[in-house]
């Protein structure tokens, strides 16, 4: 099992990651890894995975001041996507941040 600490000594792959998502920190995750923009609308902007006051607070302003490879496209993108063609609920309102 990773801690949050050893997020800050090495990069993970994004199995690895999920593997974990439970025993780690969202905020510590995505300070410290390399995250595409399926992973942060699946994972880190989820609520369902948001355990913590502080992980409740993450928005996608945090998402993208951590993830500067990102952008609020690719993540609208991703989240609609999602939406039309695996029918699922939306996992946050994405249309807030447009």
């Amino acid at each position: 099992m990773l801690t949050n600490e050893e997020l800050y000594i090495h990069l993970y792959d994004l199995p690895t990651l999920v593997k974990n998502i439970y025993s780690l920190s969202l905020v510590d995750i995505i300070q410290t890894q390399h995250l595409t923009p399926d992973f942060c609308v699946d994972y880190i902007l989820n609520p369902d995975f948001q355990l913590t006051k502080e992980e409740e607070t993450i928005s996608i302003d945090m998402v993208l001041k951590w993830q500067p490879h990102l952008d609020i496209g690719e993540i609208n993108i991703y989240a609609m996507e999602s939406m039309l063609f695996k029918k699922k609920k939306p996992l946050f309102d994405f249309c807030k941040y447009i």
